[in-house]
């Protein structure tokens, strides 16, 4: 008798949430100059690196609303802190809110793609 190895897309996202998200933040930061990119990605520190804490916490909020409950008030809410840091700093309103996508192939030839 065969074993059952499949996953639900969500079960899969969860179990990969940690490479996604990591592969999302590095998106997120890649629109600054490198040297700020070098403090955004390093410094764990919420006080001395709250734009790069911020963008890292309210991403994986986003995508574990996404694949999880869907609730339109968290999503929202974490939206808005990325917006918030974004519109007070020099980026075009487009910029603020612009989607990225990340693609990655997995196992078994799963895609993922997330847009920000």
């Amino acid at each position: 008798m065969e074993k059952d190895i499949s996953l639900s897309l969500s079960e899969y996202l969860n179990e990969q949430s940690e490479t996604v998200i990591e592969a999302w933040f590095e998106l997120m930061i890649d629109q600054y100059p490198s040297e700020a990119k070098k403090l955004l990605r390093h410094e764990k520190n919420l006080f001395a690196n709250p734009v790069g804490q911020t963008l890292y916490h309210s991403g994986l909020g986003i995508f574990l609303e996404l694949v999880g409950e869907k609730r339109q008030n968290i999503l929202e809410k974490h939206l808005e802190e990325i917006i918030r840091i974004k519109a007070v700093q020099d980026f075009t309103p487009s910029q603020s809110i612009a989607l990225r996508k990340l693609s990655c192939k997995k196992n078994h030839g799963i895609i993922i793609s997330l847009s920000w």
